[in-house]
């Protein structure tokens, strides 16, 4: 069976997407309890409801995931600063501090070992991340 383990899950679509597509999700984070909500109705699974920069890899294990197990990580960061879809308008302090969600994605990649990673590519992202983070590329 291939696992998927989605980070910044919302109401659980790229989780329904790999679902359809043969994967079980074992595991969610999302901050809005709203939307994990939905994701618990859309999926049967409860995400863990946090910022994910508070959530530990020992509560992932506690969750099910055993680290270098699992098939795929999936995850979206919010990318209000530096989506095309702003057309101009500057990015807020609140937007600012979102950026550094990438690095959460990072750390869970570092921490789950997973076999496969899969990170939204939002246009717009390639070009600030060049800018905004030049240590990941």
């Amino acid at each position: 069976m291939y696992t998927v383990v989605d980070l910044f899950a919302g109401c659980g679509g790229g989780s329904m997407g790999f679902w359809v597509a043969g994967f079980k999700p074992v595991a969610a984070v999302e901050i809005g309890s709203m939307a994990a909500a939905a994701y618990e109705a859309n999926l049967g699974l409860w995400p863990i409801v946090r910022d994910i920069r508070d959530v530990s890899l020992d509560d992932l294990r506690a969750a099910g995931v055993v680290p270098g197990e699992l098939t795929l990580l999936f995850g979206c960061p919010p990318c209000q600063s530096f989506t095309v879809l702003r057309r101009g308008q500057d990015a807020d302090a609140e937007d600012l501090r979102r950026n550094e969600l990438i690095y959460e994605y990072l750390r869970m990649v570092r921490e789950l070992r997973p076999r496969h990673i899969a990170f939204e590519n939002v246009p717009g992202l390639v070009g600030s991340l060049g800018a905004l983070f030049p240590d990941l590329l």
